[in-house]
């Protein structure tokens, strides 16, 4: 600390979900930052969308998710087995990532027919995946064949980690964060400041000034890793003024358990939206959770009331979300998708007509045990261009280059917390001169098949 009272650190991080205690750890075990600080409005870790309650738990590597192009599926192996490798080396892995089968269900032949397409070359990337017919579903998850009509086909692995409490996930990455950088020479303790959100953010000539109702902290680099309000900071920054951001939340339903592991659908790859699935809650396995259902909301963080005068200030005085949502609903693909989720915020209807969309999951699934899940879901800041009305699909990253990132990741979220703190780390350790070890990165996250 100076004589000001001002704290000076070498870089700092706004967020402490999985992406924020990601970078954490990165800068902390892989380069020889001295001194690195991380800020989070709530007093937890993982509070938001990293929540174990707010996203589907899910290590998305890119193979059951038919949405994902090969390129894209490939990029998405990678991160998630980083996440994988590092899970591997825990003395708590059983407690942060789960053991399951997995697959992705065709119902009917035009699915079937675009299954085996993509079959082709997915057998290729993910050598571990097998083609399912009838009986091997019905070996690996009976209720999914119990009562079925319809032909069907899968493609599946019986055994692999395929869950991830993120929430756990960031703890330790934090925890690991915090003990790397004590074990440094000539550095600081990783300054861990929850509860603590940092108010107002400013470039300076040395660098960013960060402000705090606990004081003000001097940074050379700063990385915001704050979900939807990512976006705030860089527009009050002079950055992303050509994107506002359509908040969209997202809610599931509970059954009493009828699935062994995660069971998701045939998705349409214009939408970046899942498509319905299946999942064993990690958390309480007695019960399986179907979904999810979206609808857009009015605030930044879905169960933070203050951040609705966030989200307007995002919004600017001319929404174009309006505009944006009458050229999806005139759009053939998108309006389907509308319609069934305008049904689903409807009580009375909305239990019945979610029911039809579980069933291609679970055909015997009973109306009465199929419960409403509150307090479960998350958020995802779906970005939109102001000027296309597009929406924006995939991760975004704003990188100043000046040691200043913004990012906000809808999809495939926290699974790829590691590899894009990889990408930051890199970015910051140029800015800075910092040495990052990357033949340390290799060989502990790169290598090997930590899901295996």
């Amino acid at each position: 600390m100076s004589r000001t009272g001002i704290k000076h650190v070498d870089v700092a991080i706004i967020g402490a979900g999985a992406s924020g205690c990601a970078n954490a750890y990165m800068l902390s075990r892989y380069t020889n930052a001295r001194s690195v600080a991380i800020f989070d409005r709530h007093k937890a870790v993982a509070q938001a969308n990293s929540g174990s309650l707010h996203n589907s738990q899910t290590l998305h590597c890119g193979d059951i998710e038919t949405n994902y192009s090969r390129e894209k599926a490939e990029e998405v192996k990678a991160t998630a087995n980083m996440v994988a490798n590092y899970v591997r080396q825990q003395p708590d892995a059983a407690e942060i990532g789960f053991r399951m089968p997995k697959m992705v269900l065709a119902v009917g032949e035009a699915e079937i027919a675009h299954l085996r397409e993509r079959w082709s070359w997915l057998q290729q990337s993910f050598p571990y995946l097998s083609w399912l017919e009838a009986a091997d579903i019905a070996a690996m998850e009976p209720s999914v064949m119990a009562g079925r009509t319809e032909p069907v086909a899968a493609i599946g692995v019986a055994d692999r980690v395929a869950a991830i409490d993120f929430a756990a996930l960031s703890r330790s990455l934090l925890a690991q964060a915090q003990q790397a950088q004590q074990d440094k020479q000539d550095a600081e303790p990783l300054d861990v400041q929850l509860g603590n959100p940092v108010e107002t953010l400013v470039a300076t000539v040395n660098g960013y000034t960060l402000q705090t109702a606990q004081g003000v902290w001097q940074a050379r680099a700063v990385l915001v890793c704050a979900g939807g309000h990512s976006l705030l900071y860089a527009q009050r920054m002079g950055y992303g003024h050509e994107y506002t951001c359509l908040p969209m939340a997202g809610n599931y339903y509970t059954a009493p358990a009828c699935l062994k592991g995660k069971v998701y659908t045939v998705q349409n790859d214009k939408l970046p939206f899942a498509a319905v699935h299946g999942d064993v809650d990690v958390l309480n396995p007695a019960q399986t959770r179907f979904g999810p259902t979206t609808w857009p909301i009015r605030r930044l963080e879905r169960y933070l009331s203050t951040s609705k005068r966030d989200f307007k200030a995002v919004e600017g005085a001319a929404s174009v979300a309006p505009k944006a949502l009458l050229k999806w609903f005139r759009d053939a693909d998108l309006r389907p998708f509308m319609l069934r989720n305008m049904v689903y915020q409807v009580p009375g209807l909305r239990r019945y007509s979610f029911l039809r969309q579980a069933r291609k999951v679970v055909p015997e699934l009973q109306r009465k045990n199929l419960t409403r899940a509150n307090g479960v879901g998350g958020l995802r800041p779906q970005l939109i261009d102001r000027t296309t009305l597009s929406i924006v699909p995939g991760e975004v990253k704003m990188d100043t280059g000046a040691g200043l990132i913004f990012n906000m990741t809808p999809s495939p979220g926290a699974t790829s917390c590691l590899g894009n703190a990889w990408k930051d780390t890199q970015s910051i350790g140029r800015v800075l001169g910092l040495n990052v070890d990357a033949q340390r990165v290799q060989q502990e996250l790169l290598t090997g098949d930590g899901a295996a």
